[in-house]
Order: C-alpha cells, then structure tokens, then sequence
C-alpha cells in the first residue's frame, strides 16, 4: 500500500535529523548543480551590434570592417561560452545530480556512497547519455509550449533512480521504463511538489537560508523516499526486491 505524503514526509524528517551535516553539504551541493548549471547562461550578445553602432571621427577605426570584426569576435566568443556551459552541463552536472541523488537514497539504508565517485564509475558513459537524453526530451517539450515541457518533466521525474536500479537497461529503456512509471501518476507527482509551497514561501522570505538549512533536504529526501514508495509497491515492473538474508 502507497504511503501518504505526510508519511513520507515524517520518514524524511527522521532521516534529516539522523545525519543532518553531511545532507546539507549534498543538497548544497545538489543545489548549486541543478541552480547554477541549469539556467540558461546569459550573454551580452548586443555588444557587437552597439560597436557597430560607435562612430569614430577618422582614421582605420572608421572602416565597416573594424567594427564588422569586433561583432564578429563577440559572437564567437558568446557561442564559446555557450558551447562550454552545455559541456560541462552534459559532462559534469548531471552525473554530479545523478550522484547527489544517489547519496540521498541510500541514507535511507545507510549505505556507504561517495559523491565525486561517480567521474571513476564504469558506468559513467551511460548515464551522462540518459541524463542528456531526459534534458533533450524536457528541451523539445519547452520548444513546444510550457505545458508539454512540464508534462515531460513529471514524466521522468525518475530517471536518475532508476538509472542505479537498473544498470542492464539502456538510456532509452530508462526513458521508458520512466514513463511507464509515471504514466497516469504525473499529478500525483504535481501535487506532492507543490505540498512543499509554504516551505518554499519561507526560504523565499529568509533570502533562501531557510532552503539551505531545512527546506530543500527535506524537499529531496521525501522526493527520494516517494520514489522508493512506488517503486516497493510494484510501479517498477522490473524491480526485484532482495531478500534480507538476516
């Protein structure tokens, strides 16, 4: 039988307080990732067009093609910076999303995990290839309108988790497997973050100190712990549950 949101909360409360130091640094960290690398790098890209727009009284800086070159600098150095920031995001955040997430999970059974393993796991090509794909199908639904971009939101929502459950499956097999998981359940995901409304108020109100105390550990826990929820109670048609030998 699924558990209420309020038993998961409690239950995620109760992991919180049991080791609360190490489970902020990771949700800070998690934080900064999912924050920082995710929006969109903004670059000024209007300089070249308000070089061309300097008039210089004589000499060489009055050619058209001086300033035609400066704007032509500018936007390869803005496509760069761009480039760089997809790269990174690609080869460095998700992995990092996936790893803090994975730390999270496995406070739940005190499981020996560390973070920054994640760049020496063997493994390590395929989830930067599901994470990319997961971020490509919720970039077509964005391009499409907001509503299909937070629909696929939802609709792999648990990509990272079932990502460690199921190491013989393929990127694409984990966006299906994701999408069966959540398919006729989106709301209930829809509801169970915004549950979190007044938490987020708050860490609104203290200039984000509240998130980073409280608010956004046990916002990722209780996503973590709903996850593990559905999966024991057979939403996850390929979990095989391992018998406690003790």
């Amino acid at each position: 039988m699924l558990k209420t949101r309020n038993q998961i909360k409690q239950e995620a409360r109760r992991i919180l307080e049991g080791n609360y130091l190490q489970i902020i640094l990771v949700t800070l960290l998690l934080s900064v990732i999912t924050g920082a690398f995710n929006t969109q790098l903004r670059v000024n890209v209007n300089t070249g067009t308000q070089f061309s727009d300097v008039h210089f009284s004589s000499g060489f800086f009055s050619f058209p093609l001086f300033t035609f070159a400066l704007s032509f600098i500018t936007l390869i150095f803005a496509l760069a910076a761009i480039a760089a920031a997809v790269l990174i995001g690609i080869f460095v955040k998700n992995p990092l999303e996936y790893s803090c997430k994975s730390w999270l999970r496995h406070q739940t059974d005190h499981k020996e995990v560390s973070v920054f393993d994640i760049f020496h796991d063997p493994d390590y090509t395929r989830i930067v290839k599901t994470m990319f794909l997961r971020d490509l199908h919720i970039f077509i639904g964005f391009l499409c309108l907001i509503v299909p971009g937070v629909i696929n939101i939802f609709k792999y929502y648990f990509v990272p988790q079932l990502l460690e459950d199921h190491p013989e499956l393929s990127p694409e097999e984990i966006l299906n497997l994701c999408e069966e998981m959540t398919n006729g359940r989106k709301e209930e995901i829809f509801i169970f973050n915004l549950s979190f409304i007044l938490w987020d108020l708050l860490s609104g109100i203290t200039a984000g100190l509240a998130g980073i105390a409280f608010v956004f550990p046990y916002k990722e826990l209780s996503r973590q712990l709903l996850y593990l929820d559905w999966r024991e109670n057979g939403l996850d048609p390929f979990y095989v549950p391992i018998e406690n030998e003790f």
